[in-house]
């Protein structure tokens, strides 16, 4: 499943990732995150992706059923499936 963001991810939409791992009902969690630009940083969260994944871990995911990818907000991504 892929849960795609601004510069942060909301968490209702983790609690239905987990769930949706879970059950097994996906395999991998795939979370994209638009970085902004140096100097747009967001206050206090300096690396938001590596406090993503030490939270996701907390909640007792393995680092093989996530994946975080920044993508610049000048040129995002969108992924289908």
């Amino acid at each position: 499943m892929i849960l795609e963001g601004d510069e942060l991810i909301r968490e209702k939409a983790v609690k239905i990732g987990i769930e949706l791992l879970s059950s097994r009902s996906a395999k991998r969690m795939v979370v994209v995150l638009q970085r902004n630009p140096e100097d747009e940083q967001t206050f206090a969260l300096p690396d938001y992706s590596l406090l993503l994944a030490k939270k996701l871990q907390s909640l007792g995911l393995q680092k093989d059923q996530f994946i975080i990818i920044g993508v610049p907000t000048n040129h995002p991504i969108t992924l289908t499936l």
